[in-house]
């Protein structure tokens, strides 16, 4: 009997073999084998070995019937079976089918029923050939409808988004009309779409608390202008009292500020592995410095007990740094060194010289004070 199998199916089918004479069970002599031949070709697209079942004569074959074995939709297929009894070799056909659900069939199933594709179904999926369909899958422009009777289409058989891209569908047809509405009073839902549409009426009166701080998203009112100017009711609250910050500002400051600290900004921190003094360089423990990096820049030494030395930058090295002049102390391993964003200027002396203030500033913090 012809048998349809779909594509991608795994196809299994059995062989015993018999005595030609006696006509009982025996097993073949040479390793059996199957063969699938496609339509009248003589050469076998596809063959692989038969199993024994454990029973005597008796072998079972599997493939799969799909396109990297060469199977394709429409396709006729022959499967073959060889063997070897009684010193001949014997062929047999075990299995004929073609790829491809039945196309011209004039009834559908409904749970296993089958009905005339003229009565009304009421369900959502029909089968072909045992494998469930949507009715998606159905081409909605090879037939029309005639009539739908009036409560024949209701609003929970349309879909979200079926009309989308349609087109302004009641406009310009009769029996269509659109009510616009009115009366809500409070509303308590959450609008969260856009409100893509004109106001060409007018908005009543907003409560007190109708617009809050948080319904107004950052930058709403960006470039609008001063918005709150000659407006009244509007007050601007300076911001005072804010104490010693330690934030950055990346805005202007428009008022009047008594005083401000700077921090000097630390561009790099390592540690000293070795000091040679014949050519002042600093090898530092961490390298992948580059040539020329920190040149004519502040770096600042300090010692077990925090005690500071100020020089310059005169040459940046891979591994190290060379100054200007010796440190007030010797560099030992472990001592750290700053590297700071402001220049030194060369020499010493003076009032302003970074060394001196430097020095200073540690004796205040480390000098005994008595009142």
């Amino acid at each position: 009997m012809l048998e349809h199998v779909k594509l991608n199916d795994t196809v299994y089918f059995t062989i015993n073999y018999h005595n030609p004479t006696g006509g009982y069970s025996m097993p073949s002599a040479r390793p059996p084998r199957w063969l699938v031949y496609r339509g009248a070709e003589v050469q076998p697209l596809l063959s692989g070995p038969l199993v024994s079942r454990g029973i005597l004569g008796s072998y079972v074959g599997v493939f799969i019937a799909n396109a990297a074995n060469g199977f394709e939709d429409g396709l006729f297929y022959d499967v073959q079976a060889s063997g070897f009894i009684n010193n001949e070799s014997v062929f047999n056909a075990v299995k004929q089918f073609v790829v491809g659900d039945l196309a011209d069939v004039n009834l559908i199933r409904v749970n296993g029923v089958p009905i005339n594709v003229t009565q009304e179904v009421k369900a959502d999926i029909v089968k072909c050939s045992g494998v469930a369909v949507t009715l998606n899958d159905f081409n909605k422009n090879s037939s029309s409808v005639v009539t739908i009777a009036t409560s024949g289409i209701t609003a929970n058989s349309i879909v979200a988004g079926a009309l989308n891209g349609k087109g302004d569908w009641p406009v310009g047809k009769t029996g269509y009309t659109l009510t616009p509405v009115t009366g809500l009073g409070n509303q308590t839902a959450t609008i969260t779409g856009n409100l893509a549409g004109n106001v060409t009426g007018s908005i009543g009166s907003v409560g007190p608390n109708g617009i809050v701080g948080a319904s107004i998203g950052a930058g709403a009112l960006n470039g609008k202008g001063d918005w709150n100017v000659g407006k009244t009711g509007y007050t601007l609250t300076p911001v005072t009292g804010l104490g010693n910050q330690a934030a950055n500002l990346t805005g202007n400051i428009n008022g009047v500020v008594s005083s401000v600290a700077v921090t000097p900004e630390v561009l790099h921190i390592n540690a000293v592995d070795s000091w040679a003094p014949a050519t002042r360089t600093l090898n530092l423990s961490i390298g992948g410095l580059l040539p020329d990096q920190y040149n004519n820049l502040t770096v600042v030494l300090y010692d077990a007990t925090n005690r500071p030395s100020v020089r310059r930058i005169v040459d940046t090295l891979t591994t190290g740094i060379i100054v200007d002049a010796d440190f007030n102390f010797v560099p030992v391993a472990g001592n750290i060194i700053k590297v700071f964003l402001t220049p030194v200027a060369t020499g010493s002396g003076g009032g302003g010289d970074p060394q001196e203030i430097a020095e200073a500033v540690y004796d205040e913090l480390t000098r005994d004070h008595s009142i």
